[in-house]
């Protein structure tokens, strides 16, 4: 069994303010210039990154000529609590992982958000080696650029 990824923030705000930076303003902290299909495919960042709210809700990429690329579905989605999701950047729905963001209230200008990515057998043979990767990217995504979004006024 491959381990799942777990990584875990303080950010200086509620939990309902974190969950909507993550959720409603994915766009405005995702790096879309690397992190991204549109990057991958072009080498020019993506145009934005949608999550739809609600449990069915899409994760889309959109690419600066208006293509929608599903990055995922919405399974958990509690404002202020929980956001798990699939995930199949790159990869056939069958081969999703899955993502889930908890938010804790520490204080109530502290939130502690923990980050688990799991599902890495569903990838077979490429499963520890496709994790590995998405180790080292949750660093930058997740702790650099969503922590620092968290630090920013709302907008």
């Amino acid at each position: 069994m491959v381990e799942p990824i777990r990584k875990l923030i303080v950010v200086p705000c509620d939990p309902q303010t974190a969950f909507s930076v993550f959720a409603e303003r994915t766009a405005d902290w995702w790096p879309l210039d690397k992190h991204s299909l549109t990057a991958g495919r072009t080498g020019n960042a993506a145009k934005s990154v949608t999550i739809e709210p609600g449990v069915g809700g899409r994760i889309i990429e959109t690419s600066p000529d208006g293509e929608e690329l599903h990055w995922g579905s919405i399974k958990v989605y509690e404002p202020g609590k929980v956001l798990c999701f699939s995930w199949h950047v790159a990869e056939p729905v069958d081969r999703a992982t899955e993502v889930e963001i908890r938010f804790e209230e520490l204080s109530p200008e502290q939130t502690q958000v923990t980050l688990e990515h799991r599902n890495w057998d569903v990838l077979g043979e490429a499963g520890e080696e496709t994790r590995g990767h998405y180790n080292n990217g949750w660093v930058h995504v997740f702790e650099d650029c969503f922590g620092g979004a968290c630090k920013m006024p709302a907008s």
